[in-house]
């Protein structure tokens, strides 16, 4: 019941109507087998994810003698509301040295209000936030039956999937989590038709990190009017710390995140702090990819996504199976060619990981399953203890989760080349051959 009453919140926030009490049709988002009577693989899945949430309260509240440990919340989210709040320094330490925040201003404002209910409750309400809005997010999508209509069972192992890969952010207070749910609800807003209600999502997500306003890039590339809105939302992003503490120490504050940004570099040194995106997976095979190499490949192919996306329309590509590939696609670019890629962000590649491999179980092709099965295997290695050794360990012991994020990338590709085929052989009436 919760779950109904969060997904309904969240449509009324983002979309701007009323929940709906029936399954849309297929001209609103897809057909929604939200309507099944739940198997008690689904209901065992969200147990699991109510005593996921209850076990990391527990953890928090009850049986961790040091609240920081595994609590990124309250060791940097944390310290930097208290610093906002009295008008310290963000990014910089007493010593000069730069602090572990990376964020926009305005989230340490956002942080405030957690940061003022004290280090224990602070952490706990903080991933609660994060358990109901990615919960709510996806209860939508199940609703809209949005990208798929799914059996109860496949929605069950959706959830698996997510919670897998987003345990760990979960687990220490990281904002991955509400990033991927403001993701998911701008998509659903967009695909419906909306415009104000997907900028702010996305405008959210930017206020946590500043990455996200790349998927408003896509977004807007799909919906000139988001573009507008987005532009308004992210003005707003910026703008509001002003309002909120004296200007000149917010002006400070961009300049010192600017200055710690351009100085940050992780290409060297240990492999505990390296990155993990495509510039990991070279140094797996013993090359080096420059930092202008690096941006080219990202531009080229964030590109690429918006380009492939409008050239779907066109051919005839359902808007749903647009905004799917844009979503997934996107998310995989931030793993593999994004600015700052940690272990913690591969949070964002359960929607899409869980997915591609309902519809490659659809698909006659075996070469697509069987590379959707390594990009899993490869992600759930990449969440055991053999992602983290020692540091004379080979290079590509570190890669499990850049190598599966790119099998993923593969196999999304390969779907939509698929797509392309299908919509071809239907416009010249010619019937489209078995893909084994």
């Amino acid at each position: 019941m919760w779950n109904d009453i969060a997904s309904c919140a969240m449509i009324r926030a983002v979309m701007g109507e009323a929940c709906l009490t029936t399954p849309p049709g297929p001209t609103a988002v897809g057909t929604s087998a939200s309507h099944d009577v739940h198997s008690r693989w689904e209901t065992w899945a969200w147990r699991g994810w109510i005593l996921l949430a209850i076990g990391i309260a527990a953890r928090i509240a009850l049986f961790e003698r040091d609240p920081g440990r595994n609590n990124v919340y309250l060791t940097v989210f944390a310290v930097a509301a208290d610093a906002f709040r009295q008008g310290g320094d963000l990014y910089l330490e007493p010593d000069g040295w730069a602090s572990g925040f990376r964020y926009l201003p305005l989230s340490a404002a956002m942080l405030v209000p957690f940061s003022l209910c004290g280090a224990v409750l602070g952490s706990v309400l903080w991933r609660l936030l994060a358990f109901g809005m990615l919960a709510a997010a996806l209860r939508l999508a199940t609703r809209l039956g949005f990208p798929f209509p799914l059996s109860s069972r496949q929605r069950a192992f959706v959830l698996i999937v997510v919670g897998a890969l987003g345990i760990g952010s979960l687990n220490n207070g990281q904002s991955n989590p509400h990033i991927l749910a403001c993701f998911l609800l701008a998509t659903l807003g967009s695909l419906r038709g909306h415009a104000a209600g997907p900028a702010a999502a996305v405008a959210g997500s930017v206020a946590l990190k500043v990455y996200p306003v790349a998927y408003g890039g896509v977004l807007g590339a799909l919906r000139l009017r988001h573009a507008a809105w987005l532009a308004v939302f992210v003005a707003a992003v910026f703008a509001l710390p002003f309002a909120l503490q004296d200007p000149a120490y917010v002006a400070r504050q961009y300049t010192d995140l600017w200055n710690v940004l351009r100085g940050e570099d992780r290409t060297g040194g240990s492999l505990i702090h390296a990155y993990r995106d495509l510039r990991l997976v070279a140094v797996s095979f013993g090359l080096t990819m420059p930092d202008p190499l690096f941006l080219v490949l990202g531009a080229l192919s964030g590109g690429a996504i918006v380009v492939a996306c409008l050239l779907l329309r066109r051919a005839g590509g359902s808007e749903v199976r647009v905004h799917e590939y844009a979503f997934s696609l996107t998310m995989c670019w931030f793993l593999l060619l994004g600015p700052a890629t940690e272990k913690s962000t591969y949070t964002l590649l359960g929607p899409p990981l869980a997915w591609t491999w309902l519809a490659a179980k659809r698909s006659q092709s075996r070469g697509l399953r069987a590379l959707v099965v390594l990009a899993m295997v490869l992600a759930f290695l990449g969440l055991t203890s053999l992602d983290r050794p020692r540091d004379e360990r080979p290079v590509w012991v570190w890669c499990f989760l850049p190598y599966s994020a790119l099998a993923a990338s593969a196999a999304l590709v390969w779907r939509i080349t698929g797509d392309f085929r299908a919509l071809r052989a239907k416009l010249t009436g010619q019937p489209q051959a078995d893909r084994k």
